[in-house]
């Protein structure tokens, strides 16, 4: 077995904080939904609202991190 190089661990360290940071803002808008639905009795009003919030959160840091990204491989 190759040893892995310094590239390999850079893209999967990439794709790990991608994972992370698109599946983080999620799971917190399920929860933080969820608490309040059941607290105030809503139904799913405050799920659906939170997962969306969640979903545009991840797809914003996706987002920064892209051009965060592409700005360090333009200053090399």
């Amino acid at each position: 077995m190759r040893k892995l190089d310094f590239k390999s661990l850079q893209n999967l360290a990439l794709i790990t904080q991608v994972g992370f940071i698109m599946i983080i803002p999620i799971i917190g808008g399920v929860f933080l939904g969820h608490y309040l639905d059941t607290r105030y009795g809503t139904g799913s009003l405050f799920l659906f609202i939170f997962i969306i919030i969640g979903v545009i959160t991840a797809f914003m840091n996706l987002f920064k991190l892209t051009i965060r990204k592409s700005k360090n491989k333009d200053g090399k």
